[in-house]
């Protein structure tokens, strides 16, 4: 008899902390939700900026192909009149043999990228077009960073 009050204790005992476990565990559970939680919020932020470092790069690269092809199209010209529209250097920017120093044709002076196929316009990272001001390739950018700028050098 008293062997079986012994289990039953036992049993009450194992019930007792099997139930104040188990609210222990999906107390638990819900911290490592949240902590998980705020690991990927923290992932997405830092991935975004590495989003945007990427567009800052990509841009300055492109800045300096676009300044180079107008510099090198004013230098090719004869009359060296400055390019105002960067698309005209992927789509129509021929210069004809008459009009250029060497007496050559030229062609295109920039390959498209693939942002700017199906575009007249070169575009920058934040889908916005470059721009040429007087002797400034310029792009618009975005909150983060403001404009982008690189001059054409045609001193070269």
């Amino acid at each position: 008899m008293e062997l079986e009050k012994i289990e039953e204790k036992k049993k009450g005992i194992l019930q007792h902390l099997a139930k104040k476990r188990k609210g222990a565990i999906l107390g638990f559970d819900s911290v490592n939700y949240l902590l998980v939680l705020i690991i990927f919020v923290g992932l997405g932020l830092v991935g975004m900026g590495a989003l945007e470092g990427y567009r800052i790069v990509a841009c300055k690269m492109e800045l300096n192909d676009i300044a180079t092809a107008a510099a090198t199209y004013q230098n090719l010209r004869i009359d060296h009149t400055p390019i105002d529209d960067p698309g005209t250097l992927v789509n129509t920017g021929i210069i004809k043999a008459s009009e250029a120093v060497d007496g050559a044709e030229h062609g295109k002076f920039l390959k498209k990228t693939d942002r700017w196929k199906g575009t007249g316009q070169c575009i920058d990272p934040w889908g916005k077009p470059y721009k040429i001001s007087g002797q400034t390739v310029v792009s618009q950018g975005s909150v983060f960073t403001g404009q982008l700028s690189t001059d054409i050098d045609t001193t070269k």
